[in-house]
């Protein structure tokens, strides 16, 4: 190689930069939009969670009695 070959550098505008990612990521989404549709499956059934604690009711006072004290302890 000659040391001019080693010195070449290819000059790409901002323009053509932002034109030709444009065009690469728009043909990567349809690409994508594409495959996902061909690999139609059905949808999988949820199990019924059960949550290890039942609901209750807060009272407002109290949480808010023990957020002002636990974040002045550090907790």
């Amino acid at each position: 190689m000659k040391p001019s070959d080693m010195d070449h550098e290819t000059k790409v505008s901002r323009r053509r930069f932002f034109a030709t990612a444009g065009s690469f990521m728009t043909g990567a989404m349809a690409t994508a939009a594409g495959c996902t549709m061909l690999a139609k499956k059905e949808p999988a059934k949820e199990a019924q969670v059960t949550w290890p604690y039942p609901y209750v009711k807060l009272d407002p006072e109290d949480v808010r009695v023990r957020a002002y004290v636990g974040y002045y302890k550090g907790r």
